[in-house]
């Protein structure tokens, strides 16, 4: 599926987000607003692959993870900043 974008990000509440082409990517606990304390803190997923987003990959892509964090930490600063 193409996009118009190359990359989406979100925020709502405590969470972060992003989707850059078939991963999608969430930072700060929780998948869904539930106040569930067993979501992990960091969500990787692979669109494509797995539509439903019922595995998280962020422990075996670690070196994906820290890259789409720091892509959207540096988001996230940037919209801070302008404020």
């Amino acid at each position: 599926t193409t996009t118009p974008h190359e990359k989406i990000f979100w925020k709502i509440r405590e969470q972060l987000a992003m989707r850059e082409g078939r991963w999608k990517f969430i930072l700060s606990g929780r998948e869904s607003f539930e106040k569930d304390e067993s979501l992990p803190p960091v969500f990787l997923a692979d669109l494509e692959a797995d539509p439903g987003e019922t595995t998280n990959l962020a422990e075996a892509k670690p070196e994906l993870v820290a890259q789409l964090k720091e892509t959207l930490l540096a988001w996230d600063k940037d919209v801070q900043s302008r404020r």
